[in-house]
């Protein structure tokens, strides 16, 4: 639930400024191309691997999430929404424009 909730949150950026991406490993991708957002490229991708892992390759009690797993993931998620809040509240007219731009050149 929470690589969910950041997924959910990274698309509604990318509504924002009006892409519509609906491959999870390309919108997290384009977290980090158009938005140069390494930390939190980072947090997504690691959330999205831990929940690949969990949900389809447990296979021993060793491989299920732990508390303590699952409470970083929410420290994280927390992070996260947080940090593309403020992306979202310091995008403007000129940046959308920008952004829009350089997507433009990188699906050519």
């Amino acid at each position: 639930m929470s690589y969910y909730a950041m997924y959910n949150l990274l698309l509604g950026l990318l509504f924002k400024v009006g892409i519509k991406c609906e491959n999870h490993g390309g919108s997290i991708l384009l977290l980090k191309l158009l938005f140069t957002e390494n930390y939190l490229y980072k947090l997504i991708s690691e959330a999205k691997k831990e929940r690949i892992d969990k949900q389809y390759y447990v296979t021993t009690e060793k491989d299920e999430i732990t508390k303590e797993t699952a409470e970083e993931l929410l420290r994280d998620t927390e992070d996260f929404i947080l940090k593309i809040k403020v992306v979202i509240r310091n995008l403007n007219n000129d940046k959308i424009e920008e952004i829009r731009e350089n997507f433009g050149e990188l699906t050519g």
